[in-house]
């Protein structure tokens, strides 16, 4: 693995843990003063945790291809072909991470109640 992807992995799992020990404290510990933390979140779980749910999801289907198949040279990265356009080079991930994210907003919302 690169330093780049070592390193966007450790700030999402770094953001995942604080998020988590949150949850845990708002949710198991019921620490008073995330009373209101835990009435955000339990009013729309789909919202409050499917949504960050579905960044890293889609975060970890971008950098599981880039790591399948990495780029021959340093200008070329995950090549992408949606809709009859070609995304090559550094829109290729980008245009992946927009797309699943979009597919698990949708998937979401169309589970979704609200």
């Amino acid at each position: 693995m690169s330093t780049i992807s070592w390193t966007a992995s450790a700030i999402l799992l770094s953001g995942l843990i604080i998020y988590g020990v949150s949850l845990f404290a708002a949710f198991v510990l019921n620490v008073s003063h995330l009373s209101a933390f835990k009435t955000i979140i339990a009013e729309n779980l789909g919202r409050n945790v499917g949504l960050p749910a579905s960044a890293v999801g889609a975060f970890c289907i971008v950098i599981i291809f880039w790591e399948l198949f990495p780029p021959q040279q340093l200008e070329q990265g995950v090549s992408l072909e949606l809709f009859g356009l070609a995304f090559t080079g550094p829109t290729g991930p980008v245009t992946l991470w927009i797309a699943c994210y979009l597919a698990f907003v949708l998937s979401i919302k169309s589970l979704t109640r609200k």
